[in-house]
């Protein structure tokens, strides 16, 4: 699942966010994931699969994403309001969107890679 976010920079992109004081890595997983997308994961079925960075990897600035792998039920995924939009792809191989269409092209990468892992 990835969503299309609605504001710049517009695009294809993998759930996530920005970490709040006082929280960690996970927990700002668990916490985007219902905000961005509507369902909870499972924290004790999440894998950490690559490290993003690098300076020009986001227009908004410096930025680095840790990338994880999830299994949670999505059956009642839903974007947020005015920010997403829930993008469902059944055989990711086959249909993974070129990476032009995505908010970060290492977020493209990032897909690409681990379906093939």
């Amino acid at each position: 699942m990835l969503i299309t976010r609605l504001s710049a920079p517009l695009g294809l992109a993998m759930i996530g966010g920005g970490i709040e004081l006082g929280e960690s890595p996970l927990d700002t997983l668990v916490r985007e994931t219902f905000e961005e997308a509507g369902f909870q994961v499972d924290p004790t079925k999440v894998i950490p699969s690559a490290i993003l960075a690098g300076a020009d990897r986001d227009p908004r600035g410096k930025q680095v994403s840790i990338v994880y792998r999830v299994h949670a039920n999505t059956a009642g995924a839903r974007g947020e309001t005015n920010k997403t939009q829930i993008e469902r792809l059944k055989n990711i191989l086959s249909t993974l969107p070129k990476a032009e269409t995505f908010a970060f092209s290492d977020h493209h990468t990032a897909v690409a890679a681990m379906m093939v892992a």
